[in-house]
């Protein structure tokens, strides 16, 4: 006895592994320019900062502490030991000036770190005692310049977060300084207050 002849399933075969090419090649397509989670977990992200000399070494701030990547975010190491006196410094500040990492807190003021984040220390001179930081903002056309934004007003530091200056002018600080940009064209400090 002959088996039937089903010219029909070399045709379907075809076009199941056409289906599944197409669905490959729309699924690779999906995935440029989509986002993937990188980031330490466990806790929310409030700052971020990443080399431009090397793009594969990023820092993540929480509210507690400060994350190291040297492999753009695939993973990460915990760099936040000795950063504040508390568990909870309230961390809501993170910038990169050349190889000094920054961070601002609401509740423990401005720490520095000079070695990727293994040993921190204070840097407030010229700060009001434990100044609450909102943010900090390296300038981008000059990268020792770091601004930084509080309940307190707005502080410069020319020297990567060594020493600050008080840069309030006649700027309203009814209820402090929240967010800072840079116009990277021409330097234009933007500043938005709550009065």
């Amino acid at each position: 006895m002959r088996a039937p002849h089903h010219p029909a399933r070399p045709l379907l075969f075809a076009a199941f592994l056409a289906a599944g090419a197409l669905a490959l090649a729309t699924a690779a397509a999906a995935a440029v320019g989509s986002w993937s989670p990188l980031g330490p977990d466990g806790e929310a992200v409030w700052g971020l900062a990443a080399d431009p000399a090397n793009p594969d070494l990023v820092y993540a701030a929480t509210t507690s502490s400060v994350f190291r990547s040297s492999d753009g975010g695939e993973s990460w190491t915990f760099v936040g030991a000795g950063l504040g006196s508390s568990a909870a410094p309230g961390i809501r500040g993170l910038g990169l000036s050349g190889s000094a990492v920054i961070v601002g807190t609401i509740w423990e003021g401005v720490w520095r770190s000079l070695d990727e984040g293994r040993t921190w220390r204070a840097a407030t001179a010229g700060l009001p005692s434990r100044p609450h930081v909102n943010t900090l903002l390296v300038d981008p056309r000059r990268p020792e310049r770091v601004w930084l934004a509080s309940w307190e007003g707005i502080f410069l530091s020319d020297d990567r977060g060594e020493t600050w200056t008080a840069r309030n002018g006649d700027l309203p600080l009814a209820g402090g300084v929240y967010a800072l940009s840079i116009d990277p064209a021409n330097g234009q400090l933007y500043a938005y207050t709550v009065s």
